[in-house]
Formats: structure tokens, C-alpha cells, sequence
């Protein structure tokens, strides 16, 4: 939460997009008793997931266990899961006349059963960790209802989109009152973060997301409680950045195919950026995943506001031990790693971080303060107190060091190392999913 509003941070977050999915035994095994769609309407089942999911991978959120389509249900359309075809729209709209069918979801309650789970989830949940909502974007769930289901080319939603625009008006407006009342209603119920998946905005070109589009993904998010962080995210086509920040949201979500630092540039210091790791990745061998991953937290730079990710979801057949691997990753270093790379970029981020001269002369001062003047004072009778006196004025003269350079004190995390779990828990999470000894 604190990454969401750009707030300084001691580790990188991360939660993984579908991180309760097939490739994970513990899903698996309540999975295979139910179908899909049971399993999301049964609040008991989807909490369960959620909560294991989140706690064998050790990450830092948990996402509500959910799927994009059934708020399209009470809205008049006639959604069936088919095994291995995904979700199939019935009686999807043939044309403009057809809008004039849809109908915005007035009470929610048709989807209590999902608001069921959110109240249990965080019942559940530890303090500490947030819940996230999520719910499609209104591009995205229009396609479904047009399509039908999957498509390669849209050109039914293209179709009406270009062709008749106030049919299209009406459409999207009927879906962000729908989208609008249900994230509202898991906020209400305990999320305290959601994101808008737009997972087919990329199909667009850039002219036709910023008139057709994103106006209504601003009219939803503009919608939500301005204290609750919303992450904006879509796939597929790199062009639409701007005009995807432009559209809201705390936080801007990207897939692989951006280049971090430069949507960093765009997006600006006020918002934070989710992402960004290739999924497919998560195949290599851990030594590979761990140096691309290390890339992704270099290309975010220093700046707070960073909440590790992937591009998309994880796939069905991926090695869950990679994914938990993922979450044994904190500041950009790996403690199993010992390797020169990371020395190189622990030196490379270090002088990015002290590039005031004030934050300069402070640690020329507070480095020997530090760690040479209590030998000094040890060798020559004077004491322990006097040594842990000058190691302790040192590190008060780094912090303050840090915080005229206006960065999070890198200090703070080696007490909390020193002090604790935090470095332990690394350690043995690493140790865990890579066999390393």
C-alpha cells in the first residue's frame, strides 16, 4: 500500500496476477473437485484459495479469487465455462439494436457471493497484508459481451465501436454503472486496493483507445474512493501509455512489452508502476529468472512507488517453485546470490543513491564514525560504550544523509537485517525453492 501511494518502502513488493491458479498444487487440489464457476460462486472455496495461494507463495497481497465475466450474468448475458474452450457468451449483442438488451447492474446483491468471500478473505488475512480487488475494464468486458468469447481480430467490437457511436455510448455507460457499483461494493467489503484488468485494450490503436476508450475507464475510476488505490492496467500494445496514464489510477500497470525505465519517465513521480517481468521467464532455470527479474527492479530505478509483478498471469504449467522464488527477492538483491554481477549493481545502486554533496561530506563523515573509530577506541582501553557510541552517531549521520537526498535510508534495512526476521525469512524462502544450501 505504501508502494501504491509512492510513499518510501524498505523492499520491493510483489503479488503475482493469478497467483491462485492451475500450476499450484493447493489450488489444484480444490479445484479438481469443483468446476470454475463453482468455485468462484462458492465464497467458502474462493476464500480458501485466495488465502493459500497467498501464503504458500509469500507474497505481499493477496488477490481476491474471482474472474472477470459473471458481472455480466445479471446484466442479461448468458455466460457458460466451457472445458477447454474458456468462458462463451450465448447470447452476445449482434449488433447496435441489440444495447437496448443490456441491462446496468442496479443491485449488487446478484453478486453477493462474491463480496461473501472478500469479508472472509480478510477476515482471514493478516493485518499486514492487503486485499485487491479487481473487476474488467469496460473495453474488455464490451468485447466479451460483442465477441462472444476469445477473438484474434475484434471486428465485431471494432465494428460497433467505429460504426456507431451511440450505440457504443451506451454500452460503456451501462458498463461502468455496473463496474462502478461492484468494485465499490468490494471495497466496501474489505479490499483495499483494486485493479481494472484491461486485457484486450491493446488490440486498439492509439487514437481509437484515446476517443473510445479511455474516457470510460477515467468515468469508472473516477468513480472509486480517491483513497483507495486503483491500478490501471493494460496489455498488449505499448503505444497506449500516455494516453493509459491519462485515463487514472494510483497505479499504472504494465506488461513486458514496456520498457520500465521510460514508462517510469511518462508515468512521472506522482504514480506508482506494477510490473513488469516476462511470464515466460518463469520457465528458465532459477539462475536465469533470478538476473532477469534483477533487471526488472534496476530498470525501476531508486524512486519509491514499484510493486513487482509480471507482465500477465502465470501459466497453467509453470514450476510453482519458480513463482514462489519470485518472493524471495527484496531491494534488487538476492541473498543466495554471490556472484560479481550483484556486487556491480549493489555499487551501481549505492552511488545512485548518495548524489547530494550534503548526503556526501555526511557519509565521508558517518562511513569512518562508523566502522574504523570504535576500533580506535577499542584498541586503545577506552571501552565498548565508546565504540558503540561512535557506531551509533555514524549511522545518525548517514540517516541524515538520506534524508536530505530525500531517498529511503538503505540503513534501515541492514538494522532490520541485523535485528531480525526480515533477512532470515529471505534466506530460508530462497533456500526452499531453489535447494540451495
Amino acid at each position: 500500500m505504501r508502494a501504491a501511494r509512492c510513499e518510501p518502502t524498505d523492499t520491493t513488493p510483489v503479488w503475482i496476477m493469478r497467483q491462485a491458479g492451475r500450476y499450484l498444487p493447493e489450488y489444484m487440489a480444490v479445484r479438481s473437485k469443483v468446476t470454475f464457476i463453482e468455485l468462484c460462486k462458492r465464497p467458502e472455496l474462493a476464500a480458501e484459495v485466495t488465502l493459500t495461494a497467498r501464503e504458500v507463495l509469500g507474497v505481499d497481497a493477496a488477490i481476491l479469487f474471482a474472474d472477470l465475466l459473471p458481472i455480466l450474468e445479471p446484466m442479461g448475458f448468458d455466460l457458460e465455462y466451457l472445458k477447454g474452450e474458456g468462458p462463451v457468451i450465448h447470447n452476445p449483442l449482434q449488433g447496435a439494436s441489440d444495447v437496448d438488451r443490456v441491462k446496468p447492474v442496479e443491485n449488487v446483491e446478484d453478486l453477493g457471493y462474491v463480496f461473501d468471500a472478500v469479508r472472509r478473505i480478510r477476515r482471514d488475512l493478516p493485518a499486514d497484508i492487503p486485499l485487491l480487488g479487481f473487476a474488467g475494464a469496460p473495453f474488455t468486458l464490451a468485447s466479451y459481451a460483442i465477441e462472444g468469447g476469445g477473438s484474434k481480430n475484434y471486428v465485431r467490437t471494432k465494428t460497433l465501436m467505429m460504426g456507431d457511436p451511440g450505440a457504443w455510448k451506451a454500452l460503456m455507460e451501462r458498463i461502468v454503472d455496473s463496474v462502478a457499483r461492484y468494485l465499490n461494493a468490494q471495497i466496501e467489503a474489505g479490499c483495499q486496493a483494486v485493479q481494472v484488468f484491461d486485457s484486450w485494450a491493446g488490440a486498439l490503436c492509439p487514437s481509437d483507445y484515446r476517443d473510445s476508450v479511455a474516457p470510460y475507464t477515467k468515468a469508472l475510476i473516477d468513480r472509486l474512493p480517491p483513497d483507495v488505490p486503483v491500478i490501471n492496467f493494460v496489455t498488449g500494445n505499448p503505444a497506449l501509455l500516455e494516453d493509459q496514464v491519462n485515463a487514472g489510477g494510483q497505479v499504472i500497470g504494465i506488461d513486458w512489452r514496456v520498457d520500465l525505465a521510460k514508462a517510469r519517465r511518462v508515468i512521472g513521480p506522482q504514480r506508482a508502476v506494477q510490473g513488469n517481468l516476462d511470464p515466460v521467464s518463469i520457465y528458465c532455470d532459477l539462475p536465469t529468472l533470478r538476473r532477469r527479474a534483477a533487471d526488472v527492479l534496476e530498470a525501476a530505478g531508486n524512486q519509491p512507488g514499484h510493486i513487482f509483478n509480471l507482465g500477465h498471469g502465470v501459466h497453467p504449467d509453470m514450476n510453482p517453485d519458480h513463482v514462489k522464488s519470485l518472493a524471495a527477492w527484496r531491494d534488487g538483491l538476492h541473498v543466495s546470490d554471490g556472484s560479481f554481477e550483484v556486487i556491480v549493481r549493489f555499487l551501481r545502486n549505492y552511488a545512485q543513491r548518495h548524489q547530494h554533496p550534503v548526503n556526501q561530506l555526511l557519509h565521508v563523515i558517518g562511513l569512518p564514525v562508523t566502522f574504523v573509530l570504535p576500533f580506535v577506541f577499542l584498541s586503545r582501553g577506552m571501552g565498548v560504550s565508546w565504540a558503540l557510541g561512535s557506531f551509533f552517531v555514524g549511522y545518525v549521520l548517514q540517516f541524515a544523509g538520506h534524508a536530505v537526498e530525500g531517498n529511503d535510508a538503505g540503513e534501515v534495512v541492514l538494522v532490520k537485517k541485523m535485528l531480525g526476521m526480515p533477512y532470515i525469512d529471505i534466506v530460508e524462502r530462497s533456500n526452499e525453492s531453489s535447494g540451495e544450501e
